[in-house]
């Protein structure tokens, strides 16, 4: 937790400044946010997909609409690029970086 390693919420956000709690690479966090991910299993399906993107492109449109940009497109690089197109429309700050993946046969 974010106070276990001696930072605090504020507003939602880590220190105040940031809505990450797991980060790589930012040093003016490191006390306070951890770089071991979060890990999770769940049974993979045909059709499934990932969506692996930066804190811009989440904080800028809801999982189910990136979900639905997710499974709306013929390809994997097709959908990264419309997720992240969104996100931009929609006001994104800061990097919308977005890689969509299929995980099983369509």
């Amino acid at each position: 937790a974010v106070e276990d390693r001696g930072g605090f919420i504020e507003d939602g956000l880590v220190n105040g400044v940031s809505p990450i709690t797991r980060s790589l690479g930012d040093g003016a966090l490191r006390s306070a946010v951890s770089h071991q991910p979060h890990l999770s299993q769940i049974k993979r399906l045909d059709g499934m997909v990932a969506v692996i993107g930066c804190a811009g492109v989440f904080n800028a449109l809801s999982d189910k609409r990136i979900a639905h940009l997710a499974v709306s497109h013929t390809t994997a690089p097709s959908a990264a690029q419309s997720i992240t197109k969104e996100a931009l429309k929609k006001g994104a700050k800061g990097n919308v970086s977005c890689i969509v993946l299929w995980l099983s046969p369509k």
